[in-house]
């Protein structure tokens, strides 16, 4: 398996954007992330809204570990969470993969913060006692619904902010 890669033209900026897609698959994900991690300017971190019920724990301990990066931690970098394939009638909506996503992202931290000890430990901090992504002081993480590749005009609208 290898990245995808291509360019997007933000013609209202006279700019373009390399975009990466980095494979989903456990074993590999990892070694790409790290190869481009240093020099990305965003994360944009793709969820199957239609099937997030069966994989929410893998998709919470994913982007917890992205999030947690303390490369891309201490970058600060956007991350938008695409939630493909919303045109199916089983697809979840953003509001409700984002609130499936912070509750298993407090227990992930929970449980984490029990068995690891302080040297090793990481987690996200928020403004309140729970997690939620709105309340990350550090990172500002956004939720938008896409069905690819027929409806990708919001991911295209995050980008020129990018751009």
């Amino acid at each position: 398996m290898q990245t995808n890669e291509g360019d997007v033209v933000i013609a209202e900026k006279g700019s373009s954007l390399r975009l990466v897609d980095i494979p989903g698959h456990n074993r590999i994900r990892s070694k790409f992330l790290e190869q481009y991690k240093k020099t990305a300017k965003a994360l944009v971190f793709v969820v199957d809204s239609a099937s997030i019920q069966k994989d929410i724990r893998d998709i919470a301990e994913f982007l917890f570990d992205v999030l947690t990066d303390p490369v891309l931690y201490d970058r600060s970098l956007p991350v938008l969470v695409a939630c493909n394939k919303s045109d199916l009638a089983l697809a979840k909506k953003a509001s409700v993969v984002k609130e499936k996503l912070e509750k298993e992202i407090e227990l992930l931290q929970k449980s984490r913060g029990h068995s690891l000890d302080k040297a090793e430990r990481r987690e996200l901090r928020c403004k309140s006692d729970s997690f939620q992504f709105d309340q990350l002081a550090k990172l500002r993480v956004e939720f938008v619904e896409c069905s690819s590749p027929d409806n990708l005009a919001v991911l295209h609208e995050w980008l020129q902010q990018l751009a």
